[in-house]
């Protein structure tokens, strides 16, 4: 005779009504024909990526680039300190869009 807590079944909790399941913003991937279920799975934020990209200042280029999956360009910018500064003015401008472009290949995979 198990030694466990019964409880009451939802509907019995709810007044009789099942109330139905709310999902927070997620991704859905398949996998080997069955889906499963990620909670803002590979979605990258635009504030982390200027936040990494902020590091140029003590020294330490690229790293956003290493963060939005661009690794080749990334040890590039680190290497040469983007490009001599030239290409860290062009990422400050145009980080948004690469976030965007980012996620979306993200969504889509």
């Amino acid at each position: 005779m198990g030694g466990g807590k019964l409880t009451a079944a939802p509907e019995a909790r709810t007044g009789g009504q099942r109330r139905p399941r709310r999902f927070a913003p997620e991704r859905v991937l398949r996998c080997g024909g069955r889906e499963a279920r990620q909670k803002g799975a590979g979605m990258r934020s635009v504030g982390t990526a200027y936040g990494l990209w902020a590091l140029c200042i003590v020294g330490v280029a690229g790293v956003h680039r290493f963060y939005l999956g661009k690794w080749l360009t990334g040890l590039l910018w680190l290497v040469t300190w983007g490009l001599l500064g030239i290409g860290l003015v062009y990422d400050l401008i145009v980080l948004p869009q690469m976030v965007e472009r980012f996620n979306s290949h993200a969504a889509r995979w």
